[in-house]
């Protein structure tokens, strides 16, 4: 299991929805990022999370490489989904479409140290991870690149069509329409049982474990308290 101390850990998200693909044009995205980070002097590691595309990772990882050299530390972290809506095929991508085995293809010729899951159901990321975990221990990758997640306790309702702004009066509200999002109560209250959705992860090679939307302190020392004994 992974245990950052005394890191100093940057991260960012994508320039638009982590759920659809960024419509500003590319000199504008690249724009946006060197700004960013070139006010990061002294990070220890990149983590760029909540990633939609593969694009805009490149964009975001050249920027993080153009400015403070090729030995960064960068992590990034993917928002998965079922590869076919509304089947029983578990098969995962990211949200553009993107298969897994694609993103690892690519992170690892970007030399990226982690690759990541987060926003999304416990049982999304894990089938995720699993099938990451298998690919690289099927390319013999598996000491390059550490894989992990982190999920909410949320889930959106309409898996189509399905945005925070489209599900929000304003955006920022936080108030959800019909169609939006639903509270995942079991996982809200029990960290034991998001525990053992984490266990799944670890036995599945994961190494960098921990929570997104909802998941609390209570959930995040559970986890601390008994992963350390295993």
């Amino acid at each position: 299991m992974q245990i950052l101390i005394e890191y100093l850990i940057c991260l960012f998200f994508p320039k638009g929805e982590s759920y659809h693909a960024c419509n500003l044009p590319k000199e504008e995205i690249i724009k946006q990022y060197t700004e960013l980070v070139s006010g990061l002097d002294g990070v220890d590691l990149f983590l760029i999370e909540t990633m939609h595309n593969l694009d805009e990772v490149k964009y975001a990882v050249s920027i993080c490489k153009e400015i403070f050299g090729d030995s960064i530390t960068i992590w990034i972290s993917f928002n998965p989904r079922h590869k076919h809506i509304n089947s029983n095929d578990n098969t995962v991508c990211i949200q553009d479409g993107t298969s897994i085995r694609d993103v690892i293809n690519e992170l690892l010729k970007l030399n990226v140290k982690a690759l990541l899951f987060n926003c999304a159901t416990p049982e999304i990321i894990s089938l995720a991870i699993k099938e990451a975990g298998l690919i690289l221990k099927e390319l013999g990758w598996k000491d390059k690149i550490k894989i992990g997640g982190y999920a909410n306790i949320w889930e959106e309702m309409d898996l189509t069509n399905w945005s925070i702004e489209k599900n929000e009066s304003a955006p920022g509200a936080s108030d959800q329409k019909k169609g939006g999002m639903i509270v995942r109560n079991d996982i809200f209250g029990s960290p034991q049982l998001y525990l053992e959705k984490v266990q799944e992860w670890k036995n599945d090679g994961a190494s960098i474990l921990g929570g997104c939307c909802g998941i609390g302190p209570e959930h995040i020392q559970h986890m601390c308290k008994n992963l350390k004994q295993n």
